[in-house]
This record gives structure tokens, sequence and C-alpha cells, in this order.
């Protein structure tokens, strides 16, 4: 449960760190691209996938 909570604040102080994400004032996880952010959780090894569902009866 602990690398599960630590894993997505740390990466995102490495993508603000090295300067990929950047920006003024207080901004959202979705003010910045996505990419880099999960390309750096594979490297964590947090593996993470979307799948696409239609809902039943449409």
């Amino acid at each position: 449960m602990v690398w599960q909570t630590a894993v997505n604040p740390l990466a995102a102080l490495e993508l603000i760190e090295s300067k990929v994400w950047s920006g003024a004032g207080v901004l959202g996880p979705e003010a910045f691209p996505a990419d880099p952010f999960l390309e750096l959780l594979k490297s964590h090894n947090t593996p993470w996938g979307c799948e696409e569902r239609t809902p039943k009866g449409h």
C-alpha cells in the first residue's frame, strides 16, 4: 500500500525537477502531458493500463 501511495507523487516530482513539467501557479495533474508521467511509472515498475468498455445494453 505504501508504494502505491508514494509512486505517483514521486514521479510527478521527478518530472517537475527535470523541467519536463513546468508552469506558474497552482496546476493539477491534468494540466500536464500524461505520456512522460506514464512512461516514468513504467520505469518504476508500476504497470498501468487502459481498457475501453461498452456498457451492456448499448
